[in-house]
């Protein structure tokens, strides 16, 4: 909720390191100030309970889950039209010579997009951690260029403009998991719930046959 809120009034946020802390510990927060500090924090929050969050997995080939999907609205963040000058550094493995003495793991859109296919991606993490990843090598290798009118240096560039895009991409997408995950969660305990009330409800209704029974 409190991530919610300051994501929604991203506007009036205040540009303060200022953290609200609850009252008494293991207890939510009942409000807070709207600080950088506590957007930060609360981002933070919500990253620790969404990127753990499980895939779905459906059969290779088959129609994609709701994970899934929310995995492939990911990649298509990066690819609209508009973006093509900047995405068309990162979308295949080409890589120059020298790459790999910089960069240990290397990370392209198209690797990306075949494991999501194969289904071997377990959490949401994963595959945001593998989306970073494209653009964090890509500022580490041509940070030594960067501002030159260079392919290097506007690779550097295009890989600024594209990470804040997938943040942008990957702030949207925790708020759709985490909705509908807390949605289907509290759909299941009221399930469990009337469940219990009905297996209590029988249990009474059988004491009672059983004294009636018992009384004649």
């Amino acid at each position: 909720t409190r991530w919610f809120s300051l994501e929604l009034l991203s506007e009036f946020v205040q540009d303060s390191d200022h953290v609200d802390e609850p009252d008494e510990e293991g207890l939510p927060l009942s409000s807070w100030k709207l600080t950088l500090g506590n957007k930060k924090q609360a981002r933070s929050e919500m990253e620790a309970i969404v990127l753990k969050e499980p895939i779905e997995k459906s059969i290779e080939g088959d129609r994609y889950t709701w994970t899934e999907a929310e995995c492939e609205k990911l990649l298509k963040s990066l690819r609209h039209q508009s973006d093509y000058r900047y995405m068309s550094f990162f979308l295949t493995a080409n890589y120059p010579p020298d790459y790999t003495a910089f960069i240990s793991r290397p990370m392209d859109w198209e690797k990306i997009q075949k494991t999501l296919k194969k289904r071997q991606y377990d959490t949401f993490g994963a595959i945001i951690d593998d989306l970073r990843l494209i653009f964090k090598n890509a500022l580490k290798y041509n940070a030594r260029l960067a501002g030159t009118d260079t392919v290097s240096g506007q690779a550097y560039d295009a890989a600024k403009i594209m990470s804040a895009k997938l943040e942008t991409a990957i702030n949207k997408c925790m708020l759709t998991v985490s909705d509908r995950v807390e949605r289907e969660r509290i759909d299941h305990n009221n399930a469990e719930r009337e469940i219990e009330a009905a297996e209590r409800a029988e249990e009474a209704k059988i004491r009672e046959q059983w004294k009636t029974n018992a009384g004649k």
